[in-house]
């Protein structure tokens, strides 16, 4: 799953440490979300996809 999500986030410019950070705290679906959205403010309703566990 981790490759999974590199792929989807991996930007040339972003650093690994972003990278990891992202994916031990977000779910796919979550970050996948959050590329669709374009303003901030939608960022939101992608939480409902964040990692349960975690809590």
């Amino acid at each position: 799953m981790q490759q999974i999500m590199l792929k989807q986030i991996l930007q040339p410019d972003m650093s690994k440490a972003i990278v990891l950070r992202c994916m031990s705290e977000k779910t796919l679906k979550q970050v996948q979300c959050e590329l669709k959205k374009e303003k901030f403010k939608d960022l939101i309703e992608c939480k409902k996809f964040g990692k349960e566990e975690s809590k």
